[in-house]
């Protein structure tokens, strides 16, 4: 299984990748901000009684940095660390990644904004604690309305959360289920039993070329 998984990585490197800018600014938190003592492009945020502490740290999955918040008491609201709003350009889906680790579950979260101050957020993942840094992902339809985008990952039960390495990249759009009589053919490949290889070579490389798969 693993030859037959690199010879059609070896194909899929074939096709071409689609160069996308990067919506989210800052996304491993490296560059400081103005002051040099917290990161630039994002802010910490706590509401509903909260008592938290937020730390810009050495250390992280990509890089030197790394964002961290201690959540010590609550009422009813989170703590988290969010980025700057990023100007939407007519994308229509948005696949979100980040890396994380924490003592608690958390809430992979977007919120959507416009130039009229209409905001709508968007729970995409509830995620399990992680001792060891792991890969969260969520795909969200863009609002039409929507020009602005931010992203967090929050926790709301007292623990700590550390994240990293986040990404906003435009899903590209999918054949139709039932192509039209006269569609040029389509190729289909399937991996049966699950093998790891699989998962390790070919799923990067499709997920760099907008090659779509479903389990």
């Amino acid at each position: 299984m693993t030859c037959l998984c690199r010879f059609i990585a070896a194909l899929i490197v074939l096709l071409p990748v689609t160069a996308q800018a990067a919506l989210i600014a800052n996304p491993s938190a490296e560059q400081p901000g103005a002051d040099k003592s917290q990161p630039a492009f994002w802010s910490p945020d706590h509401w509903g009684g909260t008592k938290a502490t937020f730390t810009w740290q050495d250390g992280g999955y990509h890089g030197n940095k790394s964002l961290r918040v201690v959540l010590s008491s609550t009422k009813s609201g989170d703590a988290k660390w969010w980025s700057d709003n990023a100007k939407l350009t007519g994308q229509e889906r948005l696949l979100i990644t980040n890396h994380y680790r924490s003592d608690v579950p958390s809430v992979l979260l977007i919120r959507y904004s416009n130039s009229d101050a209409k905001t709508e957020f968007v729970k995409l993942a509830k995620l399990p604690a992680a001792a060891s840094w792991t890969e969260a992902s969520s795909e969200s339809d863009v609002p039409s309305w929507a020009s602005g985008l931010r992203v967090m990952q929050a926790i709301s039960t007292p623990g700590w959360l550390e994240v990293d390495a986040w990404a906003a990249t435009e899903v590209l759009g999918e054949p139709p289920i039932y192509p039209a009589a006269d569609a040029k053919p389509k190729v289909s490949v399937t991996f049966d039993d699950g093998w790891l290889s699989a998962y390790e070579l070919l799923f990067p490389l499709m997920k760099a070329r907008g090659v779509r798969g479903s389990h």
